[in-house]
């Protein structure tokens, strides 16, 4: 084959990248975090959707309304990533679960 090899992508496989779009102006405390997550938004930004994934990137949490406050206290300890979807773009955040 030339040198040249294929990957195999699983259907449900989502990508995430760490960046901060400056658009969206939200901040997530608090940072670490044991129970609630409270997402600050300051642009009054739609968000359609919430979800969160492990270090793996295995989502662990699905945010179906309220994306206020976010229980994560079931969630096991260590990093996670946060992933907001809205209007204006997609911003992903770390956070620390204690």
């Amino acid at each position: 084959m030339n040198g040249v090899s294929k990957i195999a992508w699983p259907e449900n496989l989502t990508i995430l990248s760490i960046y901060d779009n400056e658009l969206l102006n939200v901040t997530i405390h608090p940072r670490p975090v044991k129970g609630l997550l409270i997402i600050e938004n300051r642009q009054s930004a739609s968000i359609y959707a919430v979800n969160i994934f492990n270090a793996l990137g295995k989502l662990v949490l699905e945010g179906k309304e309220n994306f206020n406050k976010i229980d994560v206290s079931q969630l096991a300890s260590g990093l996670l990533f946060l992933k907001l979807e809205t209007a204006q773009g997609i911003l992903t955040k770390k956070v620390i679960k204690e």
